[in-house]
């Protein structure tokens, strides 16, 4: 894998061709892109807060254009159609969850599972908005092929993170594909305890048995 995820790439390329289509060569493009992105920005802000709030089916240009403050005609200035929109809302979402795992700055994998803790368990506030958002896409993605494509390049770009965290860090030899075990244990782990602690605001029970496992993955891999 190169140095951009999916993700990544997916962004990126979006920002470039958006830049492309409002270079129109006069003096005031650099203005007219800030005001552009500055829209696009809000429009899906406001997206997230309504998935949040009613789920998938709850997205409307009414409801966009009244939470974000701009004109339903700046909506479809910057997409087609409004069913566009819950995408970039998950590849941002998504995006905003690989990135930090690629970044962690971790020699053992005590501490590396302690960062996933912290992208995956993160209980800051507002983070509830995004677990929220997180679940509504993980329902409707066994529905929507769209969706359970992009989800299914999150998790193999999540568990080869992982995995090769895991081959350079474990005090024992294991092979790739015993790691890519490990790695999806660990995520899928995560993953469900996460939405448990979301579902039943017990953080400190589902945390604990969070500890176990983690636990036990460490002495593993570490005889």
């Amino acid at each position: 894998m190169d140095n951009l995820s999916f993700f990544e790439k997916r962004l990126t390329d979006r920002s470039v061709r958006y830049i492309l289509r409002l270079d129109g060569g006069d003096n005031m493009k650099d203005k007219r892109i800030v005001r552009g992105e500055e829209t696009y920005n809000r429009i899906i802000d406001a997206a997230l807060n309504i998935i949040s709030e009613d789920g998938l089916s709850g997205i409307s240009a009414a409801k966009i254009s009244a939470r974000a403050g701009v004109s339903k005609s700046n909506i479809f200035h910057h997409f087609e159609s409004t069913t566009d929109i819950p995408m970039v809302v998950l590849e941002r979402l998504l995006t905003d969850m690989i990135v930090p795992a690629y970044q962690m700055d971790v020699s053992t994998i005590g501490e590396m599972l302690t960062e996933l803790e912290h992208i995956i368990f993160n209980t800051e506030d507002g983070n509830d908005i995004y677990h929220r958002v997180f679940l509504s896409f993980y329902h409707g993605a066994m529905n929507n092929e769209t969706y359970r494509d992009i989800m299914g390049r999150f998790i193999n770009d999540s568990v080869e993170i992982v995995s090769e965290r895991l081959v350079k860090m474990s005090s024992r030899q294991i092979s790739k594909d015993q790691a890519e075990g490990y790695a999806k244990l660990i995520l899928t782990t995560m993953d469900g305890i996460g939405v448990h602690m979301m579902v039943s605001q017990d953080y400190s029970k589902q945390y604990d048995s969070w500890l176990v496992l983690k636990k036990l993955i460490i002495k593993e891999l570490s005889r």
